[in-house]
């Protein structure tokens, strides 16, 4: 059984309570029948009534807490997404000329500590040293 994730059991939380408010005013205004309780039931609902809340005198205050609830949810997911990365060269990968870059020592972005250029072509940790390799080939290529 993997470990629970406290953090994420919390944004889940989180996104409940304010989905459940924010449904709740509607109900209460509106007089129309309640959702299910479940994250995709209150989204569904919420997005059914969404240009009604548009018009609504705390619209504001529902974008910003929706604003906040993505926030929370994309820290929970990658915890380091402005890592500082390392610019190591050119691809390697045949017609690529995007850079490779790395986080930083210690950092993780999107949750690995990978080697990436922005084509998609990746290297796991394992595949570094053939990797180097292959930039410095590549690198030398180029300035001849």
């Amino acid at each position: 059984m993997a470990p629970l994730n406290d953090s994420a059991i919390e944004t889940r939380t989180n996104i409940s309570g304010v989905l459940t408010s924010w449904a709740s005013t509607v109900i209460e205004e509106k007089g129309v029948s309640a959702p299910g309780p479940s994250v995709r039931s209150l989204t569904d609902f919420l997005i059914h009534h969404l240009t009604w809340l548009a018009g609504h005198l705390a619209a504001v205050l529902f974008a910003d807490e929706t604003e906040n609830l993505v926030a929370e949810a994309r820290r929970t997911l990658d915890p380091a997404p402005d890592a500082r990365l390392v610019t190591l060269g050119l691809c390697v990968e045949p017609g690529c000329s995007e850079i490779l870059s790395a986080a930083e020592p210690g950092q993780r972005i999107s949750g690995s500590r990978g080697i990436s250029c922005p084509a998609g072509h990746s290297w796991k940790t394992h595949e570094w040293f053939l990797l180097q390799s292959r930039i410095e080939q590549k690198g030398e290529a180029g300035t001849a």
